[in-house]
Formats: structure tokens, C-alpha cells, sequence
């Protein structure tokens, strides 16, 4: 039995030894011969060309894909995502063959409420007015806020608290002055909310043990309901930069952006809330360690977007965050109970072009220049982004091509530009795209419920408004010349109406061929959209039935309308510029023009009546609804209004309004305007009081009476800023006249 099982054994040895040695000379055979083919030109090939990978090279399933919001489980896969798409410089400064003039270029490119009241606080007795927000209910931010009987403002780092009541009496009631300078602030019951940007944190000694990575955003949170003496409940800190914001009840909506750092376990932006770091790992939990959402858009430059939910009535209630990685531009669009983030779809050009030039010359291209792009695209990401991997890979065909004939390579650039056609004439109509992104809101609570997209970008906040479940949203696709489809295509207007789930419902496209919108406005069941390229088309459209919208009519005037505002159901507000052409037909931007329209017979809009600065002119309210003082029952407007010539005017016009028109009612100014206080004295608010006019400027809030405009009071405010220096004067000199020693005019406190 043992003899016969050694020789099993020995049998069995044998046989493994003779296989090793056939593998061993087959794996030899096999190296000799790749390096043979490897090394000689001229050798036959018996295996198939290297293919290149084409992982980097998918620009139309990226551009489809781009529209669906996904999620990072991990914070470390999040880090190779910005590893991945950072660091893109696109062309380098060297001509390239095949790519030079590829670039498409784009010309360059801020609802009413559901319910036509715009004073949600005003609704006591109607005896004050408050900031002019978009839809009642969602409360923003402003410089300056009343509650009837105080005045709350800020001038550099300082909050006033003032008793408004009686007039003649007003006084400064408590000053708050802080670290840094702030920005905006909120009002509620008996909290108030100051924010602005960070730059002391890191002095602080409970701060010291966290690395400072990027500029910081403060929330300050005070107990108001003894006004004499404000008592801080909370101080947060946002690493990133404020974007914009929302209050609703109790609950703030704060939404701060910044830029990623990826030489960290935790790369999202840091929440320090009263002092302590809120997440300090690196596994998301969904609670301080929020997720992190993104769409797959290869954006130049990753930029990660966060919306903190903040009970500023409960210090002791957890903030939650939804972060997402957008492009660095957005608008927003707040309902009561849903947030709508925006952001656009991106072509990287550069990548299409390389992308292009790869098809056609793979079939050619010498294996040695693709074991060089094979290695590329194996490189890891936090060796070579995405970007630099396409960049090279670029260097690499430029490289091959220089290496061929003319004929050849004149070949392959009439190839690269029919193929570049087809490709713009499959994608031409993904180029401008605007992505929707819906947030449920229900106190802390916020979901991400539905994404969208529609064709064309968004002017501002007033191009979007929700109604009845459905998301309504107005669009411009700008003008753009596509050389590779030699045409231009011509800036249009698109108005887009989307169900709950943010599908299509229907849509009215190509609106004013040729111009763009300057303004919409959205009531109930109807639009106004203004767009301007020479005169001002006021469009009056229907969206009562959300599957049949349509054009009742249009009104052309000169000028145009930056800001609408609803007077009542159908009579709208205007303001803008008048315009003239001049002798070549150019546009020619003159006064700040008032109008208003009657929109009751809806297929023929009409203006009523106007009023035309007569100098050179422009007020805030173009970009900032939040300086537009209006109240119907009282028959007021008050515009801030700034000229300049040789009578500057700084100060605000206040005018009666009826249906029948305008009557300027007289003006208010600060100060006597001079180059030297001109900015410190520019009005910037407004707001009333029983019969009391408040404005507000840099350096003092001044009181006048509502009717009669008459001067009653007013109480200064410490104006940290410094003001323009004078200009230094043109000096004429007569003909042939040569100074010896010119004006020494260049003192060294200007220059300073």
C-alpha cells in the first residue's frame, strides 16, 4: 500500500514539473515575440490594434446624464470626484492643430407673490410698510427692517435698535457693534438675525484648533424683547461665502457657497455653531455630517452650494445642511414650502474638440502614442484630474499630427471640421440648459424631491414663481455663432411651465426673436415678460390653463423695464430706462422712466402714463426690488434716484400714484451732495410709518413728514466707510502752451 502510493506521488511531481516548464517556455515565446513587434516596424502584426479608452471621451451621454442629481456615500469618493474635474485651464497658450477658432462663442450674458400684497408685516392696521419681498409669507434679507415701532439697521459693524415712535422723538435705543462688518439682517417677533462676512474668527482662542482653509460667513442670533439691552442666543459660522437666503416662521433658510479643499478627511464646507465644530468626520451620517449631492457636470472649477435649515427661535434645535456641488452662479426661486436651486449644464469644448480629433486619427495612430494615452488615463485622479488627463491627451495628437504630411494633416482637419459639425448639429440644442433642483421644506426638514430642466438661462428670482403645484419658469437662449454649423443662432425667450415632479407640462418657445428679457412678472394666472433689443415689448401672457399657455398680446415702447411691480390685478408698475437711437441706429440709455400699463384688455396692453428723469440717470430698483418702496393705499412710490452732470442728485423722488398716473410729489436728499460725502449720503432705503417717511443712508436715517415731505428729524450713524476722493482735474492746456512745473495735483492722500 505505501510503495504504491510514493509512486502516485512521484507520478503526480513529475507531471506538475513538466506543465511549469511548458508555461514557462510558452510565456517566454509569447514576450519575445510582443517585443520583436514592439521594437520592428516593419513586423507583421498578429495582434489587434491598442485601444484607447474612451472613459474621458463621452461628451453626449455626459451631457445627458447631467440633468440627474446623484449622491456621494463617501466623503473620499466625493474627494475624487473634485480631484477628477478640478484644475481645468482649457486651450494652453500654444497653437493646436485642429482646435484653433473651435471655441463656440455666446454673447455676454436679476411672480408677483401669489397673492398681490408684498407687505406680510404691514398687515397690522396698515400702518407700516416692510421690505418688498417676492411672495408673502418668505421673509429676505435686507439693511434695514421695522416693526411698526422700532427701526432695526446697520452701517458697517454696528446694529442700530431705534425708536421710530414719535417721530419727532427718534433716538437710538442700542447700539450692537461687532467684529466685522455686517451685511444684512432679519427681524422676528423677538429675535433678530445679523450676518455678513467672517474675517476675525480665527483670533479667537476657542477657534485656534481648526485649520483655517477659506474665508468664513457669521450668523449672529440675538434676543431683542428688551431692546436696550439685545442678548446673544447664537453665533454661527459658515465656511464659505453668503449666496442668498430665505426666513419663513421661525426657521431661516441660509445658503453659502464654497470652494472644495481635497488635502482633507472631511472636504465639505465646516459648520462652527457657538463656537464648536459641528462635523469632524470623515463618514457622512445625514445629520452633522450632512451628504453630499452633485450632478455629474464637469464644471471648470467644482463649487459646492449649502442650504442650512436654522430654528432662530430654538438655539438648542440642530441645524440641518444639503450641500451641492454647483457652478458658481445660481438663482433661486422660495415658495412656502419649497426651495428651487438652479444651475446650468456645461459643454467642455475643449474636451468635444479632443474628443473629436481621437475618432478620427485613432484608426492611424501608432501604438507607442497609444500606450502613452492608455498610461494617461490610468493615471489616479489625485495625480491628474480629468481635465489635465484630456489636456495632455491633446498634447499627444498634436504631437502625432505634426509628425505628418501636409496633405495629411489637412485631411484631417476637413475631417475634424465635418464631424465637429455633426456633432454641434446633435448637441446644439443641450448648449443652454438650465437644471432645476426642487428642496421640500418643512421647518429643519429638507428633501430633495424632483429635478428638471428646461432650455435657456435665468435672469433672476422673478423669472420663476410656483403656483397651484406647478413651477413656472421664463428663459433666455442668448444669442451664439456655432462656426462648425456656420450659422448664428439668435437670442429667443421661452416660457416653461412644469408639474409637481418638475416634468414638462407645456411651454411657449422662440418669444421676440433677436432681443432678451429684462424683466418678468408672474400673477396668478397670468405673465409679463419685457424684452428689450431697441423698443420694449410688454408680453401679456395666459398660464391659467398649465397645458395651454398662450400669448394674449403685446405692447413696443421706447426703453425698457428692468422691474415690474402689480399696482393692482391689471395694472402693472414699471421701471427701467427710456431709451432714443442715435444716427448709426445704436441704442442710446438716457433717464430712469416710470410707467404704467393697463393690462385689463389683455390683447392690447397700453401705457397709461410715464415719467422720464430728464437727466442721465439709474436707480438701485433695476437690481434691487428691496429699494422699491410702493404702497397703494396711501398712493405712494418712492424710487432712490442718482444722476449725475453738474447737478448731482442722491436722494429718493416720492411720487403719487393712481390709476390714472404719476405726479411727482417732491424729493428728499442727506446732506449737501459733494464728491466727498456723495457716497455716504446716497439714499438706499425707504420705508414709513403711520405718516412718517424713514430713508436710510450710509451716514444718517432721516425722518420727513409722509404728506407734506417736510424735514422732522433724523439721527446719525457711524459710517465707517471712507468716501471718493475728489477726481483730480483735467488740466487744458492752450495750443503750443508747454508747462515748465504742471499742478502738483497727485497729493499723497490721494494716492494713499
Amino acid at each position: 500500500m505505501n510503495t504504491q502510493h510514493a509512486s502516485k506521488s512521484k507520478d503526480t511531481s513529475l507531471l506538475i514539473t513538466v506543465i511549469v516548464v511548458i508555461s514557462i517556455i510558452v510565456i517566454t515565446a509569447l514576450l519575445t515575440i510582443i517585443y520583436t513587434i514592439q521594437n520592428n516596424p516593419n513586423a507583421v502584426k498578429i495582434f489587434p490594434n491598442i485601444s484607447i479608452a474612451d472613459s474621458l471621451f463621452n461628451t453626449e451621454k455626459q451631457l445627458a446624464q447631467q440633468g440627474q442629481i446623484q449622491q456621494f456615500d463617501s466623503y473620499s469618493d466625493l474627494i475624487e470626484y473634485i480631484e477628477q474635474h478640478n484644475n481645468y485651464t482649457g486651450f494652453n497658450n500654444t497653437r493646436n492643430f485642429a482646435t484653433v477658432d473651435m471655441i463656440m462663442r455666446e454673447s455676454a450674458t436679476p411672480q408677483v407673490s401669489t397673492k398681490l400684497t408684498n407687505n406680510k408685516l404691514a398687515d397690522k392696521n396698515n400702518n407700516y410698510s416692510s421690505t418688498n419681498i417676492q411672495v408673502e409669507g418668505v421673509d429676505e434679507a435686507d439693511i434695514i427692517k421695522t416693526d411698526g415701532d422700532y427701526i432695526y439697521t446697520i452701517s458697517g459693524n454696528t446694529v442700530y435698535i431705534i425708536n421710530a415712535q414719535p417721530a419727532e422723538n427718534m433716538n437710538i435705543v442700542s447700539e450692537i457693534k461687532l467684529e466685522n462688518k455686517a451685511d444684512n439682517i432679519y427681524i422676528n417677533n423677538n429675535y433678530l438675525v445679523v450676518f455678513g462676512n467672517d474675517y476675525s474668527l480665527f483670533k479667537r482662542e476657542n477657534i485656534t484648533d481648526i485649520i483655517p482653509r477659506s474665508q468664513y460667513t457669521f450668523v449672529k442670533i440675538y434676543n431683542i424683547s428688551d431692546k436696550s439691552n439685545p442678548k446673544e442666543v447664537r453665533q454661527l459660522n459658515f465656511e464659505g461665502f453668503y449666496t442668498n437666503s430665505r426666513m419663513i416662521g421661525d426657521y431661516l433658510y441660509f445658503i453659502t457657497s464654497y470652494w472644495p479643499d481635497t488635502y482633507t478627511n472631511t472636504p465639505i464646507p465646516r459648520l462652527i455653531d457657538n463656537g464648536k465644530l459641528v462635523c469632524n468626520s470623515d463618514i457622512p451620517n445625514g445629520i452633522e455630517c450632512p451628504y453630499v449631492n452633485y450632478f455629474n457636470i464637469p464644471y471648470p472649477s467644482q463649487q459646492m452650494t449649502t442650504v442650512s435649515a436654522i430654528n432662530i427661535a430654538n438655539p438648542n434645535e440642530k441645524i440641518t445642511r444639503n450641500i451641492y456641488i454647483l457652478a458658481q452662479s445660481q438663482n433661486i426661486y422660495v415658495s412656502e414650502n419649497a426651495l428651487y436651486l438652479t444651475t446650468n449644464k456645461y459643454l467642455n469644448e475643449f474636451q468635444l474638440n479632443t474628443e473629436v480629433l481621437r475618432e478620427i486619427i485613432e484608426p492611424d495612430l501608432p501604438d507607442k502614442f497609444k500606450n502613452k494615452i492608455i498610461k494617461i488615463e490610468k493615471a489616479d485622479s489625485d495625480i491628474l484630474s480629468d481635465n489635465e488627463k484630456i489636456q495632455k491627451i491633446n498634447s499627444i495628437l498634436q504631437v502625432y499630427i505634426s509628425t505628418l504630411s501636409i496633405k495629411d494633416q489637412e485631411q484631417i482637419q476637413k475631417k475634424t471640421k465635418e464631424l465637429l459639425k455633426k456633432k454641434y448639429q446633435t448637441l446644439k440644442n443641450e448648449l443652454q440648459k438650465t437644471v432645476i433642483n426642487k428642496i421640500t421644506l418643512d421647518g429643519t426638514k429638507m428633501t430633495t424631491t424632483a429635478t428638471g430642466e428646461v432650455s435657456g438661462t435665468v435672469l433672476n428670482q422673478f423669472s420663476m414663481d410656483e403656483y397651484n403645484g406647478f413651477f413656472r419658469i421664463a428663459t433666455t437662449n442668448n444669442q451664439r455663432w456655432i462656426p462648425w454649423l456656420d450659422e448664428s443662432q439668435e437670442s429667443s425667450n421661452n416660457l416653461y411651465i412644469l408639474d409637481s415632479n418638475l416634468k414638462l407640462a407645456s411651454s411657449i418657445t422662440n418669444i421676440a426673436p433677436g432681443e432678451r428679457i429684462f424683466s418678468v412678472r408672474f400673477m396668478q394666472d397670468r405673465a409679463y415678460m419685457v424684452t428689450f433689443q431697441q423698443v420694449d415689448p410688454l408680453f401679456v401672457i395666459d398660464i391659467a390653463d398649465p397645458y395651454n399657455p398662450s400669448i394674449l398680446g403685446e405692447l413696443k415702447i421706447p426703453g425698457f423695464s428692468n422691474y415690474l411691480h402689480p399696482y393692482d390685478q391689471n395694472t402693472i408698475i414699471g421701471i427701467g430706462q427710456n431709451t432714443t437711437t442715435d444716427e448709426f441706429d445704436r441704442v442710446r440709455t438716457e433717464g430712469v422712466k416710470l410707467s404704467l400699463f393697463d393690462v385689463s384688455d389683455v390683447a392690447n396692453p397700453r401705457e397709461i402714463d410715464n415719467y422720464i428723469v430728464s437727466e442721465r440717470s439709474s436707480t438701485p430698483v433695476q437690481n434691487d426690488h428691496k429699494a422699491f418702496l410702493f404702497a397703494k393705499d396711501k398712493n405712494l412710490i418712492v424710487l432712490p434716484i442718482n444722476t449725475w452732470g453738474k447737478n448731482p442728485f442722491n436722494g429718493v423722488m416720492v411720487f403719487d400714484v393712481t390709476k390714472d398716473g404719476f405726479t411727482r410729489r417732491g424729493v428728499i436728499e442727506h446732506n449737501n451732495i459733494s464728491s466727498y460725502n456723495r457716497y455716504s449720503s446716497q439714499i438706499k432705503r425707504s420705508l414709513y410709518i403711520d405718516n412718517s417717511l424713514y430713508t436710510l443712508s450710509n451716514s444718517e436715517l432721516k425722518v420727513n413728514n409722509l404728506i407734506t415731505l417736510a424735514d422732522i428729524n433724523s439721527v446719525k450713524l457711524d459710517n465707517p466707510q471712507k468716501d471718493y476722493p475728489e477726481p483730480i482735474p483735467l488740466i487744458n492746456f492752450e495750443e503750443g502752451f508747454e508747462p515748465t512745473n504742471p499742478p502738483e495735483i497727485m497729493t499723497q492722500e490721494i494716492i494713499q
